[in-house]
């Protein structure tokens, strides 16, 4: 968890591929070379930071979607 946070944030230095590359990197950097994991392991942690951020994109457009339409809706109605 603290190697997707710090690569996150060392990821917002370098603009949209490094927000998404960071938080992957860093997880698997901390889990391989700070947990002494074996790469495999470091693998599977990168994959939930990956599943992660693609489902918290997804709802984050879905409840935006949903308050654009409200409010479209509050226009008409």
């Amino acid at each position: 968890m603290w190697g997707a946070v710090v690569g996150g944030v060392i990821g917002l230095f370098f603009s949209l591929p490094g927000l998404i590359l960071g938080p992957l990197v860093g997880a698997f950097l901390f889990e391989w070379l700070g947990g002494r994991r074996r790469k495999r392991d470091a693998g599977k942690a990168t994959v939930g930071v990956a599943t992660g951020i693609v489902v918290s994109g997804l709802l984050k457009l879905g409840v935006a979607l949903g308050m654009v339409l409200w409010f479209v809706l509050d226009l008409v109605f």
